[in-house]
């Protein structure tokens, strides 16, 4: 048996080991999971590594561990022992840490899983070797599936899933692939430029900009007026694109646009809002109360 076998066989049966116990013991489970309130006000941030070891039943350990032997060869074949070790690590880190994010408003927000971690190897698998074959789907086309489907459960919090943990696992996967080979880039970089620029765009407007996903009209609207303040044309009076920071006057926005976007923003609690999204916060509630 190769050593590599042996690192993957161990990890797989310290983490079935420890969800096994969990699952016996009564309140053991609150101690190590991940959750919110005690990571942010208790400051356990051990919770952001335990809960990768632990799981909520057998099917949900299952599809974790078979993901993990599938995939988990290939990467440590290719990144080596120690270069797998810690792209498995830091992967369940990014997937901690990006769930600890979106859910920061959500004092009781509380997930367990294996699924950051493993999120990571797998995409770090399709970076490296985007003709492997998943359940019969290009490695490539499975990737932009997966992510598409992820940002939609974000956005919809669809299921009883930690959507925010597999993003942010998958994106911290390839991130340690690109740094530990960078040459990837060179082999496959539209394929890199898609996989790492799809996720990233998607969390900057979750972010800052969420009225984009349910009104196109003020994506468009903030497009337009982006342009213009780009372009400087010699004689605006002959232009044929409205000027808007000149005219003074902006395409209207609704109300319920507007007190859409205030909501967002409350939801995650004024105490957590950046000095950029207080202003904005400020701004749209000046331009409800006119």
């Amino acid at each position: 048996m190769h050593t590599y076998e042996i690192a993957l066989y161990s990890l797989i049966a310290v983490t079935c080991f420890t969800s096994y116990q969990v699952w016996q013991t009564p309140g053991l489970n609150d101690k190590y999971l991940f959750w919110v309130g005690k990571i942010r006000d208790s400051k356990e941030y051990y919770r952001l590594f335990t809960s990768g070891f632990l799981h909520a039943d057998w099917s949900h350990l299952l599809f974790n561990m078979l993901s993990l032997y599938f995939f988990g060869g290939f990467t440590i074949n290719a990144l080596g022992l120690f270069g797998a070790a810690l792209l498995y690590a830091g992967s369940l880190l990014g997937g901690s840490l990006l769930s600890l994010f979106l859910n920061r408003a959500d004092w009781n927000y509380r997930a367990y899983g294996a699924s950051g971690a493993v999120s990571g190897v797998v995409f770090s698998t399709i970076l490296m070797a985007p003709g492997i074959m998943i359940f019969f789907i290009p490695g490539f086309l499975y990737g932009i599936l997966y992510l598409v489907a992820t940002m939609w459960g974000i956005r919809t919090r669809w299921g009883n899933i930690g959507h925010g943990a597999h993003l942010g696992g998958a994106l911290a996967g390839m991130l340690i692939a690109l740094i530990w080979d960078p040459m990837i880039v060179v082999r496959h970089p539209i394929m890199t430029t898609i996989y790492l620029g799809l996720p990233i765009l998607f969390l900057l407007v979750q972010t800052y900009r969420p009225v984009w996903f349910f009104q196109p009209e003020v994506f468009w609207n903030d497009l337009v007026a982006l342009f213009n303040r780009l372009r400087t044309p010699s004689d605006p009076s002959k232009s044929n694109i409205r000027i808007v920071h000149q005219s003074g006057h902006r395409a209207p926005v609704s109300q319920e646009a507007i007190q859409a976007e205030i909501d967002q923003l409350l939801d995650i609690g004024h105490q957590n809002l950046t000095e950029i999204q207080r202003r904005r916060l400020a701004e749209l509630s000046r331009n409800l109360d006119e």
